[in-house]
């Protein structure tokens, strides 16, 4: 028998095993060769995130709204052409004073004229004129242009244009008469108050200059602008001043 006293309890659990094994017939060598046991399975984490609900009361998180495109910025309006013939001046938003009595540009004589007008309140203004042809359809070419020349338009161009930079004045009244307190608008003029100078010139010198050839009648040929017929466009010294619709101010 062993004497067992003072052994651990842990060494005597090995030699009780070791000397089981020996009576059995199993060495170390033979215990060497017994096949190992197959490993335990690996477990993989799975890699997808965990989903948790939120906590009651929890505000879910808002998706931002998609950005508004840039807009265009506002067009400034068309501008939009005065009628060419109004009945009478009962209203006009300023009083013009021709220093002159009636003048005329014709083909057979001065085809430019100048005068001083003098106005009662600066502004941009629709001008209208009285009368500007009045010979039917024997002169065929009594058209014409101005300008209101000012210190602060020193070229005195219409600011509405129906020849390059100028506002012709056709000939009204080669297919009917011409109505008596008619008003013919003339252009649209920046004019100060007091004294401003007008510049009338004959179409003709438009033409000569190969500029809108539009405009030249020539179903009398004797009346044509190269003719030595008069052609004269007049101009009556009696205005008609409207403010102009477009007028940015």
């Amino acid at each position: 028998m062993f004497n067992t006293g003072s052994t651990p309890p842990q060494t005597l659990s090995l030699l009780l095993v070791s000397m089981t094994l020996l009576a059995l017939g199993c060495s170390e060598t033979g215990l060497q060769r017994l096949p190992a046991p197959d490993p335990p399975p690996l477990r993989f984490l799975d890699a997808r995130p965990p989903v948790f609900d939120p906590p009651q009361g929890t505000v879910e998180p808002t998706i931002p709204p998609e950005k508004t495109p840039p807009q265009d910025p506002p067009q400034d309006p068309p501008e939009t052409t005065p009628p060419e013939i109004i009945s009478g001046c009962d209203s006009p938003d300023a009083t013009a004073i021709w220093d002159g009595g009636e003048i005329w540009v014709a083909t057979n004589g001065a085809m430019e004229r100048t005068g001083t007008v003098t106005v009662s309140d600066e502004g941009l203004f629709d001008v209208y004129s009285a009368f500007s042809a009045e010979s039917g359809d024997t002169q065929w070419n009594e058209s014409s242009f101005y300008r209101f020349e000012n210190e602060i338009a020193p070229e005195g161009k219409s600011h509405q244009s129906n020849c390059s930079e100028d506002w012709v004045v056709q000939d009204v009244d080669n297919f009917e008469a011409w109505e008596s307190g008619d008003y013919l608008y003339i252009g649209t003029f920046l004019l100060v108050e007091g004294e401003n100078t007008m510049l009338m010139s004959h179409y003709c010198l438009l033409f000569e200059e190969g500029e809108c050839q539009e405009f030249h009648f020539e179903e009398e040929p004797s009346s044509t602008c190269p003719s030595s017929n008069p052609n004269s466009a007049h101009f009556s010294g009696e205005l008609c001043l409207l403010l102009s619709s477009n007028d940015p101010n």
